[in-house]
């Protein structure tokens, strides 16, 4: 049987396929979610001043994050949250833990 575990990056990133992330349904870092796939958000790691503005963009418990793509170099990555399309670096979406949402036909 294959291992569901995310599997490792050359620079030590894991990304997760949906596939696995459906079957893990654990919570991960946003900055994990490849694109193309939904999560909902389940805490914001409260540290700085940079929760407080990603509470302000709606990086909040309990939303809906779309990831849409990530730039050529990898970092940013573009979110949309409640409606609205926001990059955020790497460093940023790993403040935030989420759960992957199945896609509906899988449902």
């Amino acid at each position: 049987m294959k291992s569901i575990a995310p599997e490792p990056f050359a620079d030590g990133r894991i990304e997760c396929s949906e596939r696995k992330m459906n079957a893990m349904n654990m919570p991960f870092s946003l900055d994990l979610l490849p694109p193309g796939a939904s999560a909902e958000i389940v805490s914001v790691r409260h540290d700085d001043v940079m929760t407080q503005r990603l509470f302000d963009l709606g990086f909040a418990p309990e939303s809906r994050v779309d990831c849409l793509f990530r730039s050529a170099s990898g970092d940013p990555t573009a979110y949309r949250i409640r409606g609205t399309v926001i990059a955020l670096r790497r460093d940023d979406s790993r403040r935030i833990s989420v759960i992957p949402l199945r896609k509906e036909a899988d449902r």
